[in-house]
């Protein structure tokens, strides 16, 4: 390696995560910097960027691309016009059409997206009332819906965290070309692996373990972004989201507009104010209400649970409203 680097015109060093975590390419890297440093008018360092990742300050001036966002087309083109700054007769290499090996990165043929349905067959909704949230979410599945942000707000018991399940069962199940994630800000462990369910769920790539929480978030908004399709993604426990808040609105929320294969559902006990945001023509909220023992019962007639009104109101009044409670009460007795 350091001899060719010795005799070669240009060196076209391959930035990643892992390249500035290697001790022999920081070794290299070393090497070929005296080299660059001796012929700076020849531009001997022409990095490119694979991946996303932290560059040294004195470093980063140098960069020529960056192609980790790029499908092949795209890489292909960029990096010609890296060379044909510095030699423009490369552009004659592309005058033959000599077939080329597959492209590790994005697929050259841009994807097809996937529209959201015009509508969506019966959702299944194992949950009492709640039935504002219900036709709001319905209708931010499919192709027609004015709002594309779902920001459902509540107390504890409630019911938030049962309903985002049921948007995630109700997308991965009942959606066609549907892909959905859901991550809880609170959780209940390692953050990581609710990250990792996360991405397992969207099939996109785990983003770098030394990265902060936005930042990979960041990542997987990325990733998605290259195959676009219909997307859902879903956030529980918004108030514990910390310094990935930052980022859902600075980044994700200010995507909507850009991204119509997007939706997003936050769920908590604070949600984002929208009200003269980027953002704000583009969100719906809920204000979520404990269900009312009318509601429980109606419930409980679903659930063929044979339990009489006056029980509720009973059953509601002595765990003072509690959802959970109510839940394994009049819920699926299979439940």
């Amino acid at each position: 390696m350091r001899t060719a680097a010795q005799r070669c015109r240009r060196l076209i060093p391959l930035y990643s995560v892992n390249y500035w975590q290697s001790g022999p390419c920081i070794e290299e890297f070393d090497a070929y910097w005296r080299q660059h440093l001796q012929n700076a008018e020849a531009r001997f360092l022409l990095p490119i960027t694979i991946q996303e990742c932290t560059v040294p300050d004195m470093h980063a001036p140098l960069l020529a691309s960056r192609l980790y966002e790029l499908d092949r087309d795209g890489a292909h083109t960029a990096i010609l016009n890296v060379l044909k700054g510095i030699a423009p007769h490369v552009a004659a290499a592309t005058a033959y059409a000599e077939a080329e090996p597959p492209f590790p990165g994005k697929a050259s043929t841009a994807p097809v997206v996937t529209e959201w349905p015009d509508t969506v067959p019966a959702l299944r909704w194992p949950l009492a009332d709640h039935d504002n949230a219900r036709a709001a979410f319905a209708t931010l599945v499919t192709r027609s819906s004015p709002f594309r942000l779902l920001a459902v707000r509540g107390e504890s018991e409630t019911g938030k965290t049962h309903l985002t399940r049921q948007f995630f069962n109700n997308a991965q199940r009942r959606v066609p070309g549907c892909r959905c994630g859901r991550f809880d800000f609170k959780g209940t462990g390692d953050l990581q692996e609710s990250l990792a369910e996360f991405v397992d769920h969207l099939q996109v790539p785990f983003p770098a373990i030394n990265q902060s929480l936005p930042a990979q978030l960041g990542a997987v908004l990325r990733s998605l972004t290259q195959r676009a399709q219909p997307t859902l993604l879903i956030f529980d426990a918004y108030e514990y989201a910390g310094d990935a808040d930052r980022w859902v609105r600075e980044s994700l929320l200010t995507s909507l507009r850009r991204h119509s294969w997007l939706r997003v559902v936050l769920a908590g006990k604070s949600v984002p104010e929208f009200y003269f945001s980027d953002w704000e023509e583009e969100a719906r909220v809920i204000q979520l209400q404990p269900p009312e023992p009318k509601h429980w019962h109606a419930w409980g007639v679903e659930n063929n649970r044979g339990l009489p009104l006056d029980f509720a109101h009973q059953a509601h009044a002595a765990c003072r409203g509690k959802a959970s409670t109510l839940a394994s009460l009049f819920g699926p007795v299979n439940a």
